[in-house]
């Protein structure tokens, strides 16, 4: 058994890299997930967007995507003139 690898591990290991690789690039007040729904809202600029396109795209309740919303607002990443909330 020694020596044998868990794909359960080799997860979270995955996940490490991901986040800090992600993280790098934002301010360090940002989420990763308010960083993926800037990139989202960025790539779709040429269209309106609404709070159920980011609930869809990310699979999130909408309360969640509500709080998400409001605290990058809050925190000048979003306006809600760029995304309605």
């Amino acid at each position: 058994m020694k020596g044998e690898r868990h794909v359960g591990g080799e997860i979270r290991v995955l996940s490490n890299l991901i986040k800090r690789c992600m993280d790098d690039g934002m301010p360090p007040e940002t989420t990763g997930m308010q960083g993926w729904i800037i990139g989202f809202l960025h790539r779709n600029e040429d269209r309106d967007m609404f709070q159920r396109d980011v609930e869809a795209e990310f699979n999130i309740r909408r309360s969640t995507a509500t709080g998400i919303l409001q605290l990058m607002e809050k925190n000048r990443l979003s306006s809600a003139g760029a995304c309605c909330l």
